[in-house]
């Protein structure tokens, strides 16, 4: 059995697991994210931790599996 390691990625403030460093974010005016994301599972994933880390709140999320 192999065990992974949880590496940890700063994303703009905002702690995650490298799993999620999928993720690609472009940032605007310091204000407003668009973050494209996998699935709706990591969308979920970052958002909860947005707020659990009460971060602001000003994100747009893009699952690709509902775009394409």
């Amino acid at each position: 059995m192999v065990v992974q390691k949880a590496v940890v990625l700063s994303i703009e403030g905002l702690v995650c697991p490298t799993v999620l460093s999928v993720l690609v974010e472009i940032e605007m005016k310091e204000e407003l994210f668009y973050r494209i994301a996998d699935n709706d599972g990591v969308v979920r994933t970052v958002m909860e931790e947005v707020i659990c880390q009460r971060l602001p709140d000003k994100v747009n999320s893009f699952p690709l599996n509902r775009i394409l």
